[in-house]
């Protein structure tokens, strides 16, 4: 049975930072194969390369969130809101109706989801990550 914590980065085992439900099922102790835990729509998104929505667009999804950072230390978790200036730009939300490939600051990542895209009802959350002063 593989050992995820040695596919950790940084020591952080990322299938417990999403309560160890990568994309549908839960393994319980974090040691269930990827191919385990996905679904036959998981499955569909699974080798496919880089997804990212085109834009931030409103979707029908309510979370909390924190930005933790030199620019903006926050102390307390506080309801997303895509108006909100401080996750502008760190956490992008769009539906299944505008998947791309393309990523903003390093350009065309695949090409795939520029061809395929999902359904309305699909929500993606993109949560960016690492800025170059």
């Amino acid at each position: 049975m593989p050992n995820y914590i040695d596919s950790s980065i940084d020591g952080l085992n990322l299938y417990l930072m999403v309560r160890n439900n990568p994309i549908s099922l839960q393994d319980s102790d974090g040691r269930a194969p990827d191919e385990d835990l996905l679904s036959k729509e998981g499955k569909r998104l699974a080798k496919r390369g880089l997804l990212t929505g085109k834009s931030s667009s409103p979707i029908g999804l309510t979370f909390d969130a924190v930005r933790v950072d030199s620019k903006i230390p926050m102390t307390e978790v506080r309801p997303y809101d895509s108006n909100d200036k401080d996750f502008r730009d760190k956490i992008i939300t769009s539906s299944g109706t505008e998947v791309t490939s393309l990523e903003s600051g390093t350009g065309q990542v695949g090409d795939y989801w520029d061809k395929h895209h999902l359904g309305s009802d699909v929500s993606l959350i993109n949560v960016v990550n690492g800025e170059a002063l």
